[in-house]
């Protein structure tokens, strides 16, 4: 390996360690209320550091790309700074020699991501929600709280927004499909308290369809039930026979070509594609982008690549969580994931012909 490269690669990978660090710290502090919530569910200092670590290997994938871009950045700064660069162009080394060693590092990177994206996260967020239904396994009502969960499973709940107890619930209604027939069930309930043991009820209702074989008119069963008790699992049990669906971010990657070649709800699966190939590779465009919008050529300081930059990597982060929340139409969804790429190659295009033409 050349010296130079050996010293850049060096020098890029203190500084990623370093900013890596910060970068996951930083979004562990916006994921603090999911934490707070599942230690009120009952979690032990075990189950706690579990969630904690699961939610590392989830938040990892998207502050590699912001770490890059800032060690790659800090790295050429300093080079600017202390004249290095123009020392090494005053010896023959060409811009775009410079620019290899990290754009090679990049690549490394962006593989090494699409392999955490497609593999260690899809398994992290789906053991997150394994140890999450496991803790409302032991406080059921703590469930009706996770709207979530609950339209996953095609459930509407009505919860009054006066509550001040996680235990108890009153003037509770539920609808849910029923398991013969496109219908819907209706489950009211005064009051429902849970302890460790019973979850108990006072006067409680279940209206439930009978489809006509015929095509006739339905008849309605209704229970009504002045107090009710049952195991503290039992309502868990009852909501999770529900049918649920697998979201496309458990999956691992081998399962979603197989899900996208069965066609089956094919935008879904196309936009997780999508999702994960751009978190991926952004490292590249982003580190591009940090080290062109760093290296100076005037005498005097310049704020100006530096506030792009900025923009650019916060336009990242808000197009990634835009585009999961718009992962049903394949168009936006591809739209918001790929916006910052273009937008981060046009600025980089921008910045590299300005400098190799001597302009600041």
């Amino acid at each position: 390996m050349p010296l130079l490269w050996r010293y850049l690669l060096t020098q890029y990978g203190k500084l990623l360690l370093l900013t890596s660090t910060g970068c996951v710290v930083i979004l562990l502090t916006m994921r603090l209320e999911e934490l707070a919530r599942i230690a009120c569910l009952g979690a032990n200092g075990r189950q706690l550091l579990l969630y904690f670590a699961l939610q590392l290997a989830y938040l990892l994938p998207i502050a590699l790309p912001l770490a890059s871009l800032l060690s790659a950045g800090t790295l050429f700064h300093r080079l600017s700074q202390t004249q290095e660069i123009t020392a090494l162009r005053s010896c023959g080394v060409s811009l775009v020699q410079l620019l290899l060693p990290l754009l090679a590092a990049a690549t490394l990177l962006s593989i090494l991501n699409l392999g955490i994206v497609s593999e260690l996260t899809t398994r992290a967020h789906h053991g997150q929600a394994i140890l999450r239904e496991a803790l409302r396994g032991i406080n059921p009502l703590a469930l009706l709280e996770h709207k979530q969960s609950l339209d996953l499973m095609g459930i509407y709940c009505d919860l009054p927004s006066n509550r001040r107890r996680l235990e108890c619930v009153e003037g509770l209604l539920l609808a849910f499909p029923y398991r013969k027939g496109k219908r819907l069930s209706l489950f009211l309930a005064n009051q429902l308290e849970a302890s460790p043991q019973a979850l108990c009820g006072k006067q409680i209702t279940l209206i439930t369809p009978q489809p006509d074989p015929k095509g006739g008119f339905d008849t309605l069963l209704i229970e009504n039930s002045d107090s009710l008790e049952m195991a503290a699992d039992a309502f868990t049990t009852f909501l999770r026979g529900q049918k649920e669906k697998i979201q496309p971010d458990y999956l691992p990657m081998k399962v979603l070509w197989a899900k996208i070649a069965d066609r089956e709800e094919k935008t879904l699966y196309l936009s997780e594609l999508i999702r994960r190939l751009s978190l991926a590779f952004s490292v590249i465009p982003l580190t591009l982008l940090g080290i062109l919008s760093s290296i100076r050529i005037g005498r005097l300081p310049s704020w100006k690549r530096g506030a792009v930059a900025g923009a650019l990597a916060a336009l990242f982060i808000v197009a990634y969580f835009a585009g999961k929340s718009h992962e049903g139409s394949f168009f936006q969804a591809t739209l918001y994931y790929c916006m910052p790429y273009l937008a981060s190659l046009g600025a980089s295009l921008y910045f590299l012909r300005r400098i190799d033409r001597g302009l600041e």
